[in-house]
């Protein structure tokens, strides 16, 4: 069933799953979200895409059933009160697959660094950065991230000796088990922060286990970490490719994080992003990434 919205809305599609199923018994059942009030919810575990089609009311909002249409029409599932048409470029594929290699070849060089120069990065490439994070898909178009961002001298002091405490009590207290730490060993990674004052921008990112709404009830998130996740794989990206420099680090426990930028319960810490150019006598692990060959499987072979 599908729910609408407006004084015109109404029930759009009736029928139960068995009914569904039995009527389109090839179908593959999906799950479906409906948008009501600004909330989302789950409608069904298995409500099927069937074959009916909805007309606009005169407010712009889907609420008016129209007869049944041919097989040929699908309904459509968005609830939106306004839909645009999807109509990307279609390229010769001998252009595509160049961009592909390009780009390919363009991600390989990246690095994540901790020798960090201090020369200033404007604010405007964090917000670039963030910008496109916020393209990332995300479960039910949630967006349950916050990136938070500091170049305020004192706030990366109290980072970097919050985060040393912790690392300390990984590599020193034995907080780490062995098996980590030969993981780790061919890395060189030390309680050492100090680049965390060196860097001129610190970027958290910082996972919403729920949302705190205008009418101030809370909305539990959904695959907030595959979200979460995708979103920083962009921001990295970005970073990338405005010749910047970052490393995904993560102490362990981040809670510190909640204290000093005072975000929510509600949130939670993902990443800790230092932000920089790469220092001029940088030096990386010599690292050689898994090849194609261990990463994708052609099924069947």
């Amino acid at each position: 069933m599908l729910v609408g919205r407006g004084e015109h809305c109404r029930h759009l599609l009736g029928g139960s799953r068995k009914h569904d199923r039995e009527w389109l018994p090839r179908r593959r059942a999906s799950r479906a979200i409906a948008l009501i009030g600004g909330q989302s919810i789950r409608i069904g575990d298995d409500v099927i895409i069937r074959e009916r089609a909805t007309a606009r009311c005169e407010n712009g909002i889907f609420g008016c059933h129209i007869p049944t249409l041919p097989s040929q029409a699908p309904c459509r599932l968005c609830q939106h009160s306004a839909v645009t048409r999807y109509e990307p470029e279609r390229l010769p594929i001998d252009e595509g697959l160049a961009r592909g290699r390009r780009f390919l070849s363009h991600m390989d060089a990246r690095r994540s660094v901790r020798m960090f120069s201090d020369a200033p990065v404007p604010a405007e490439a964090i917000e670039i950065a963030v910008a496109t994070a916020n393209t990332a898909p995300s479960g039910a178009h949630q967006q349950p991230w916050t990136f938070v961002a500091t170049e305020d001298p004192e706030t990366k002091h109290r980072i970097r000796l919050a985060a040393e405490a912790e690392e300390r009590e990984n590599y020193e207290g034995g907080r780490l088990p062995d098996a980590w730490r030969q993981a780790i060993a061919p890395l060189g990674t030390s309680a050492d922060k100090s680049y965390l004052e060196t860097v001129p921008w610190i970027v958290v990112a910082f996972a919403q286990k729920s949302t705190l709404m205008l009418d101030g009830s809370l909305r539990k998130n959904y695959y907030v970490n595959e979200s979460v996740g995708i979103a920083c794989g962009l921001f990295i990206t970005a970073l990338h490719t405005m010749g910047l420099a970052t490393l995904t680090h993560t102490p362990n426990p981040m809670g510190f994080l909640m204290d000093i930028f005072e975000r929510p319960q509600t949130e939670r810490p993902y990443i800790l992003f230092p932000v920089g150019y790469p220092a001029d006598d940088c030096e990386v692990p010599d690292l050689i990434r898994k090849p194609l060959a261990s990463a994708l499987i052609r099924f069947p072979t």
